[in-house]
């Protein structure tokens, strides 16, 4: 099995709609009204979402086998956190998503390590995400990985609150001068 991480452009948006929809679809569909589901996939996995999301943010895509399986969408922070928050030059990843069938192998861990070394995240203080607190193995995966449980958030679905995310965040070793 060969894994690589790379980051994706405005012709990858069609694979990263495909692959944010279906992971989306396949975790959190079941609680959510259809009306809820197709509001959350219209703004945050379209393609034309995915485009737009390139102008300021960094999508990092792992393939397995040449296979498109992942993606990660690291940006500014635009978590409306209950409790501490966000500094100004904090970073943020705001999507990461395994599709089911690749689930499992470690993909996860690929994504996040890639994130974590990109160039965009050198002079960040801080990484936040946000996960839903039933998903026991993201949490799981983002505690190894140096992120601590600070907060919560609200997840609004068509204007509706769903459901309350975790809040984690990662503070960084800066390398002084």
């Amino acid at each position: 099995m060969t894994v690589t991480v790379r980051e994706a452009g405005p012709a990858d948006a069609e694979t990263l709609s495909e692959i944010g929809g279906v992971t989306y679809r396949a975790s959190f569909a079941d609680g959510m009204t259809e009306a809820q589901v197709a509001d959350v996939l219209a703004r945050k996995f379209s393609p034309e979402a995915y485009r737009a999301a390139l102008a300021g943010n960094v999508l990092l895509l792992v393939e397995v086998d040449g296979v498109p399986a992942g993606l990660c969408q690291i940006g500014p922070v635009r978590i409306a956190v209950k409790g501490p928050q966000p500094g100004p030059r904090d970073r943020s990843v705001d999507t990461l998503y395994v599709l089911p069938d690749f689930q499992r192998r470690g993909l996860g861990r690929h994504l996040m390590t890639a994130a974590l070394a990109h160039p965009s995240l050198q002079d960040a203080p801080a990484l936040w995400l946000d996960v839903w607190e039933e998903n026991d193995r993201a949490v799981a995966l983002y505690e190894s990985l140096g992120f601590e449980r600070v907060g919560t958030t609200e997840f609004i679905a068509d204007g509706v609150v769903v459901g309350e995310d975790l809040v984690m965040r990662r503070e960084r070793q800066l390398s002084l001068p």
